[in-house]
């Protein structure tokens, strides 16, 4: 019989497609991979600035945080958080016991999950610590701590 030397075309188309199937799922889990990474460096960005600042409320003496802090917004100087804020809330015992799943009684006055607004007087502080932010692919980030201030004797 006849003696074939070298491949056949079909022999070549399916290689091809075999070659071109790997090269764009290897592209698919490049991109993948980056678009991760991206996301995880944001976290932990976040994260930082989130206990930054929740140390930094912290570290203001009780009787001065509620008038530093009442109404506080800050850019983030973070290259990973493009446009970052970052905004410190008290929250009311409604709020607070919402988050909670339980009654909160902030101020000690017997009556807890009241509307009232934080204020000065509060023996404790329900405090949010909001981070807001675009991303490389312009979409919105955000995450959110909160934690309760207690007024030290």
């Amino acid at each position: 019989g006849m003696r074939s030397h070298g491949f056949s075309l079909l022999e070549v188309v399916v290689a091809l497609a075999v070659l071109a199937l790997g090269i764009v799922s290897l592209m698919t889990f490049t991109v993948a991979s980056f678009r991760l990474a991206r996301t995880n460096r944001q976290a932990a960005a976040a994260d930082r600035c989130l206990l930054d600042t929740i140390e930094n409320v912290r570290a203001v003496p009780s009787e001065d945080v509620f008038t530093r802090y009442a109404s506080f917004t800050s850019p983030v100087n973070d290259p990973v958080l493009a446009s970052g804020v970052i905004a410190v809330a008290f929250l009311d015992e409604s709020r607070a016991s919402v988050l909670a799943g339980i009654p909160v009684d902030l101020d000690r006055d017997g009556v807890a999950s009241e509307t009232e607004a934080a204020h000065g007087g509060m023996r404790s502080f329900c405090v949010q610590v909001a981070l807001d932010w675009l991303d490389e692919a312009t979409q919105r980030g955000e995450t959110l701590r909160v934690f309760v201030y207690e007024h030290s004797p």
